[in-house]
């Protein structure tokens, strides 16, 4: 399969209907961008932003900085009335927009299968989907990209991520994903920052990593999200690395993302995700949420005064917030919900991704020189097991979507099947036990069967 735009098997075959598709999918980017065109902003930068952010910064109280790097009412950056600032609401996350516990718009295809495709294009089209879905939702931020590793097949989170085992696929397909929904008027947030690689015992597992696997490894996706998307925020994650947690490590987000990247975004924690006040706001991290737990007046200000963390630093935090605010405009004004007016943006663009992301690896001659597939729509057909008649899959918690309606893959054959008869689910091979034609009820001992 080639990397390009399209996989093609067959050139010759296929490019009268790649153009078709081509076209198509041009004109889905271009009515997406129109769609958003009135609202839909490049991230602003330059002086005319650090002029409005300095302004404000020297017109606030020590503790009305220390209150700008927390929130605890569901907020991403803080409001802040003396200068009529709303803060920010965020939305998850990589496989739909969810609001208040259910889809809003389209239910898209894994990251994974993004990856799959090789296209820039599919990422793009993504990103503006989903951004345009956000906002329109009244997010001012994604959280979104997920661009850990597949380091390991048991990661609960595997799904969510874009990178595959390739940290170079990331790097190129992450950023088209971040300027699709960041040119919608919507922040970005990539996360998780960094190695985050393992789902279970994240809270306390510590990553033992020499530099130069960090470096060539973990760390060239999010770098890549710095310097060709501009990206808006980073979250940094619950695990340690090299016995420091990662929301706590100078290194890793003052030394490499804002020092050796010149990142100009905030980094934001994962929830809670901070577990020592000085080692956070000394680290680098900018927003601790959602309970804002830490960067307390009552933690921070004792560390002010006596001199080990310096007044630079809480200045760099709420400058950082306060750019974030003011290069997407929501100084002045918010992303309000409204009726989601195409809900084919989204549908198409979740479409194209799953088409794309299917891999033939073998297509074996069965009959004579006639390949297996496609099947005939008179063939007979044996579908087992459960999945075939329940929701498609998807991942649990902040990354799952809920369909508002689907069609279970016993349904589709059935539908294209000359005769649904042809095709039969054998529930006796089901991974259910009791459902299983090998299940024999157990008897007490001593008990025969009448």
């Amino acid at each position: 399969m080639t990397a390009t735009d399209q996989p093609m098997n067959d050139v010759r075959n296929n490019s009268v209907s790649m153009i078709k598709q081509g076209l198509g999918l041009s004109l889905l980017a271009l009515g997406i961008a129109q769609a958003g065109s009135v609202f839909a902003v490049t991230p602003m930068t330059g002086n005319e932003v650090e002029a409005r952010v300095g302004a404000m910064l020297d017109n606030m109280t020590q503790s009305e900085k220390i209150n700008f790097s927390r929130v605890d009412d569901g907020r991403m950056i803080p409001k802040l009335d003396k200068f009529n600032l709303q803060g920010t609401v965020a939305y998850d996350s990589a496989m739909g927009v969810l609001v208040g516990g259910k889809t809003f718009g389209a239910q898209y295809p894994s990251p994974s299968a993004l990856a799959a495709t090789w296209s820039i294009n599919r990422a793009k089209e993504f990103g503006l989907a989903i951004g345009y879905e956000t906002r329109i939702a009244g997010g001012q931020q994604m959280l979104s990209p997920a661009i850990n590793l597949y380091r390991t097949p048991f990661n609960g989170r595997a799904a969510e991520y874009m990178s595959g085992e390739d940290p170079f696929l990331g790097a190129v397909l992450a950023p088209a994903v971040t300027n699709g929904i960041q040119v919608q008027g919507v922040q970005a947030a990539a996360k998780h920052y960094l190695m985050n690689e393992q789902e279970a015992n994240r809270h306390y597992l510590d990553v033992k990593i020499d530099e130069r696997a960090m470096q060539e490894l973990y760390l060239p996706g999010f770098e890549s999200l710095v310097k060709n998307a501009n990206i808006a925020s980073i979250m940094c994650g619950y695990n340690k690395i090299n016995g420091e947690y990662a929301c706590e490590n100078h290194h890793l987000i003052t030394d490499i993302l804002k020092g050796q990247w010149g990142f100009q975004g905030n980094v934001m924690s994962d929830f809670n995700s901070v577990q020592d006040a000085f080692k956070g706001a000394w680290a680098g991290t900018d927003i601790d949420m959602p309970s804002g737990l830490q960067f307390t007046e009552a933690k921070l200000l004792p560390y002010v005064w006596n001199g080990q963390l310096h007044q630079n630093v809480i200045d760099d935090k709420v400058r950082r917030n306060l750019r974030a605010l003011v290069s997407y405009g929501f100084d002045k004004g918010i992303n309000k919900a409204q009726p989601l007016e195409h809900r084919e943006y989204g549908q198409l663009a979740a479409l194209n991704v799953a088409r794309e992301s299917i891999v033939l690896l073998r297509n074996q001659p069965v009959d004579g020189n006639k390949p297996l597939l496609p099947l005939s729509r008179n063939a007979k057909i044996a579908v087992i097991g459960d999945l075939a008649m329940q929701t498609p899959t998807a991942p649990f918690g902040t990354a799952y979507s809920a369909p508002a309606s689907y069609v279970t893959e016993l349904s589709g054959l059935k539908q294209l099947a000359s005769n649904t008869s042809n095709v039969e689910y054998l529930s006796q091979m089901s991974l259910n036990p009791k459902s299983s034609v090998w299940y024999r009820v157990r008897r007490a001992p001593g008990i025969s069967p009448a």
